[in-house]
C-alpha cells in the first residue's frame, strides 16, 4: 500500500467513526428522548411536560455523546497515525546511529511502497559507508606499514653516513639506497593523488584520436629489455593498419605500462605475450603471461584498492592500488577491463575501449 494510501485511508476511517458516533446519538435521542424524523417534514421533537428538565437531558447528553465521539475519533487517529510513523520513527533511529559511526545499522523494510523503497535506499547507503569505513581503515594500516618501512631504512642509511667508520664507497651505497627510498615513498604519494583524483571524479582527461597500435607498441618496446634479462619470450600481435579510439594518450601509456609491470614482476620463465585485436565496435588489447597466477579467491577482488591478497601478488613496495588506479583510467574512457587467471597458469588481463571511426 502507497504511503499516500495510508494517509486516505487514515482520514476515511476517522471520518467513519465520527459519522458511526453520530447515528448511535440520533439513534439514541430517537428511542429516549422522543426525537421524532417525519418524512418530507423534517424533525419533531415531542417535550414531556417537564420540558425544561427534557431539554437539559437531551443537551447533556448530546454533550456526552459528542465528547465520546470526539474521543473514539482521537484514539482511532492516534493509532493510525502511530502506524503510519512507525517507519519514520525508525528512520529517524537510523539516521543517529549513522551520525553516531554505527554504519552496520539498518531498517526493516516492510512492504513496497514510497517508504519501503526509501528504506532499501538508506540502508544500500548505509552499506557504501560500511564499505568507505572499511576502506579507509584498511588504507590507514597499509599506508602506516607502507611508509614505515622506507622511512626506518632511510633512518638506518642516513646513520650510516654519519658514521665516520664507514668508507667512502659504503656511504656511497647509503646515498644511493636513500634514493631509491625516496623514490619509492614519492611513487606512494602521486598514486594516492591519481586514486583520489579519480574518486572525487575530476580526473584531468585530454582526449583525442589515438591510433591504438603504435601507442601500446610503444610501452611495449620500453619494457623488451628487462624481458630478456629475465630470460622471458616476448610476443606482440596487431593487425599491419590504423586502428583508432578516442581517450589520453598518457592515460593509455600508463595502463599498459601498468599492466606489463606486474606480468613482468610475476612471471619467472615462459613468455609475455601482448596482443590488440579488433571486435566489431571494440578494440581488444590483452596482456597475456605465464606467471604465477592469482588465486580463484584472490581473483574477485583483484580490483579492490589495498587489496594484496594471500599469495601477496603486490610487492612490498607497492600500497596495492595499482590495479585500481588501472581500473579507473580504462572505466574514464569508456572502456572496460576484465581478468582471467589460475593460480601458478599464468594471467591474462582484457582491456576493451569502444573504436573511434
Amino acid at each position: 500500500m502507497k504511503f499516500r494510501e495510508r494517509l486516505v485511508i487514515s482520514h476515511l476511517i476517522v471520518s467513519l467513526v465520527s459519522v458511526v458516533t453520530s447515528l448511535i446519538l440520533i439513534n439514541f435521542l430517537v428511542r429516549y428522548f422522543f426525537i421524532r424524523i417525519i418524512i418530507g417534514r423534517g424533525i419533531s421533537i415531542v417535550i414531556p411536560e417537564a420540558g425544561t428538565r427534557f431539554l437539559n437531558t437531551v443537551r447533556s447528553a448530546i454533550l456526552i455523546s459528542g465528547s465520546i465521539s470526539v474521543g473514539i475519533s482521537i484514539l482511532v487517529a492516534l493509532f493510525i497515525s502511530h502506524y503510519i510513523i512507525k517507519p519514520i520513527r525508525e528512520m529517524k533511529d537510523f539516521a543517529r546511529s549513522i551520525s553516531q559511526g554505527d554504519f552496520k545499522a539498518r531498517i526493516k523494510k516492510e512492504g513496497e511502497d514510497e517508504i519501503g523503497e526509501l528504506s532499501e535506499s538508506l540502508n544500500y547507503m548505509a552499506f557504501y559507508l560500511e564499505e568507505i569505513e572499511s576502506m579507509r581503515s584498511k588504507l590507514m594500516q597499509n599506508i602506516s606499514h607502507d611508509l614505515r618501512t622506507p622511512l626506518s631504512s632511510i633512518k638506518g642509511y642516513l646513520d650510516v653516513i654519519k658514521d665516520e667508520t664507514f668508507s667512502q664507497e659504503e656511504k656511497q651505497q647509503a646515498f644511493d639506497i636513500i634514493e631509491n627510498e625516496i623514490e619509492r615513498l614519492e611513487k606512494m604519494v602521486k598514486d594516492l593523488s591519481k586514486l583520489s583524483s579519480a574518486d572525487s571524479k575530476t580526473l584531468p582527461l585530454t582526449l583525442e584520436k589515438i591510433d591504438i597500435v603504435p601507442t601500446v607498441k610503444e610501452v611495449f618496446d620500453s619494457f623488451l629489455i628487462k624481458i630478456r634479462e629475465k630470460g622471458l619470450q616476448e610476443i606482440f600481435e596487431a593487425p599491419e593498419k590504423k586502428i583508432f579510439i578516442l581517450g589520453d594518450i598518457l592515460k593509455i601509456k600508463e595502463i599498459f605500462s601498468n599492466l606489463l609491470d606486474n606480468a613482468l614482476k610475476f612471471t619467472q620463465s615462459g613468455y609475455i605475450k601482448l596482443t590488440i585485436k579488433e571486435e566489431k565496435e571494440k578494440v581488444i588489447v590483452t596482456v597475456e603471461d605465464t606467471g604465477i597466477g592469482i588465486s580463484e579467491k584472490d581473483l574477485p577482488h583483484i580490483f579492490e584498492r589495498f587489496y594484496k591478497g594471500e599469495n601477496n601478488r603486490a610487492p612490498s613496495n607497492s600500497l596495492g592500488i595499482g590495479l585500481s588506479i588501472v581500473k579507473e583510467y580504462v572505466y574514464a574512457q569508456k572502456g572496460e577491463i576484465l581478468v582471467e587467471s589460475k593460480l601458478n597458469s599464468g594471467t591474462r588481463f582484457i582491456v576493451k575501449f569502444p573504436k573511434s571511426f
